[in-house]
């Protein structure tokens, strides 16, 4: 009977093989390919370079010692990533920048009941018993990169993920976040995206934690004993508005380098694009000279686009999916729309004042205006 029945399931195996190997093995045919098979043996080829013990041994150097960007440790890494690199035939350069990154002095969060009695205080060091960097002075804190100093105290206000559908739910059952500290978990969402729609709903601030059943004991075993998070650990990374801004905040648009002067680069309390278009258009009105108005213009242009691009990125940010398709058509029929009156309305005053006066007035207006409502809407500051 147990060999008629190691039989059965030997002759089972068979018509079962060549079908795994079928599902296993390079597509003909690949969207985007006339012929697919150039690519493939490429592919293959590559496919068999990566070895799991070499990627091991490369982890383990890279994370022998702490290594926070800007660091001595962490020119190192860079070193031994260019040193690979090399030994493999890649022309390799590694090129400096200068970008604001920032430091914590302090970190502090406290909770408090409702009767005012000290719930918890934190955060505490990370703690894996037996992992050699226990204890290491080199381990900073975790904080997030990007994030704003201050001190803030409020209400806290549960988001889930931190999703927009998170955020639009709160706001369905008449939740408030306006001085709020929002607590979300990680996932789902970059956590800058997590931070932005929370400031956008004039949250006072965000605490972000990692959730075990995303990736600590309730997925397995943790570290040391296997792969998962450890109770104590704590994801760190930045909080910058990348769809914004990526790369250095100080440098929108344009490579940090060495020698890029101070004058080019943004302030870090606030970009200036929106104030630096009206300035460039009072400018450009009173202007006598070719080469002053060439450069005003290309100020106004540079400027209006940026300030175009972070209005629309924005806007459809915060537009729910089931409105954003009507707010853009306001906002484009708006933004189509007005500057031909704007043009009828400057025809008009250039006929009883200088041209340059009305254009100037006009612009001067619209900063005025800007500023009225820039200092009065928290949602717009946070545009900027």
């Amino acid at each position: 009977m147990t060999l008629r029945k190691s039989l059965a399931a030997g002759l089972l195996l068979f018509p079962i093989l060549p079908a795994i190997q079928a599902q296993t093995a390079a597509p003909t045919s690949v969207f985007g390919y006339r012929d697919f098979s150039a690519e493939a043996k490429v592919e293959e080829k590559f496919l068999a370079v990566p070895d799991a013990k070499l990627a091991g041994e490369a982890l383990k150097t890279l994370t022998a010692e702490p290594h926070l960007a800007g660091t001595p440790e962490d020119h190192k890494t860079a070193e031994y990533v260019a040193q690979k690199f090399r030994s493999a035939g890649l022309d390799t350069e590694i090129v400096p920048y200068r970008v604001l990154m920032n430091q914590p002095k302090t970190v502090k969060v406290e909770a408090f009941g409702p009767d005012g009695k000290l719930l918890m205080t934190g955060p505490k060091p990370e703690h894996v018993p037996g992992d050699p960097f226990d204890d290491n002075p080199r381990i900073v804190m975790p904080f997030n990169g990007s994030s704003g100093s201050g001190d803030v105290t409020g209400d806290v206000v549960y988001a889930n993920y931190g999703r927009l559908e998170d955020f639009d739910q709160l706001a369905a059952d008449h939740i408030d976040l306006h001085g709020k500290i929002v607590i979300t978990r990680y996932g789902s969402n970059f956590r800058g995206v997590k931070v932005y729609i929370a400031e956008q709903r004039g949250a006072a601030g965000v605490l972000i934690y990692s959730d075990p059943q995303d990736d600590g004991y309730f997925k397995g075993d943790t570290y040391p004993q296997g792969p998962w998070r450890p109770d104590s650990g704590v994801q760190r990374g930045s909080v910058q508005y990348l769809f914004k801004y990526p790369g250095d905040p100080e440098t929108p648009g344009v490579a940090s380098t060495l020698d890029l002067p101070d004058s080019a680069r943004v302030n870090p309390e606030g970009n200036q694009p929106h104030i630096i278009f009206f300035l460039a258009i009072i400018g450009f009105s009173y202007s006598h000279w070719f080469a002053l108005s060439a450069c005003l213009a290309f100020f106004e242009g540079f400027s209006g686009i940026l300030m175009v691009s972070c209005f629309n990125v924005s806007i459809q940010h915060l537009s729910s999916d089931e409105m954003r398709g009507r707010i853009m058509s306001i906002y484009a029929t708006s933004f189509l729309g007005l500057p031909p009156l704007g043009a009828l309305l400057a025809g008009e005053l250039s006929r009883h004042i200088p041209t340059g006066h009305a254009l100037a007035a006009m612009a001067g207006t619209s900063l005025l205006i800007f500023i009225g409502f820039f200092s009065f809407s928290p949602a717009l500051r946070s545009l900027d």
